[in-house]
């Protein structure tokens, strides 16, 4: 086998291992937490599924760094708190 063939076949096999086999993530189920979640075998990034979406874990963004979506989503959040503290009164 020539040294180039012998290259290629030797590059091909380590980008199937990396990228195709057995997968980007890892995944598996938190049961202290009691949810799924996954990690990235390349980076090492956790990630908790909740409500059909991937969360990264860890401290949350601060708020300068949330998207308009997420900073409204926040806000209904708190006034759907409010209105149940309100009512349990």
């Amino acid at each position: 086998m020539r040294p180039k063939t012998a290259l290629i076949l030797i590059i091909g096999f380590l980008l199937f291992g990396v990228f195709l086999w057995p997968g980007l993530y890892h995944y598996g189920h938190d049961a202290y937490m009691g949810m799924p979640y996954r990690v990235n075998r390349i980076t090492g990034k956790t990630q908790y599924l909740i409500r059909g979406t991937w969360f990264p874990s860890g401290k949350p963004k601060k708020d300068t760094e949330l998207s308009a979506k997420e900073k409204m989503e926040q806000e209904l959040e708190r006034r759907r708190l409010l209105q149940e503290r309100e009512g349990q009164k």
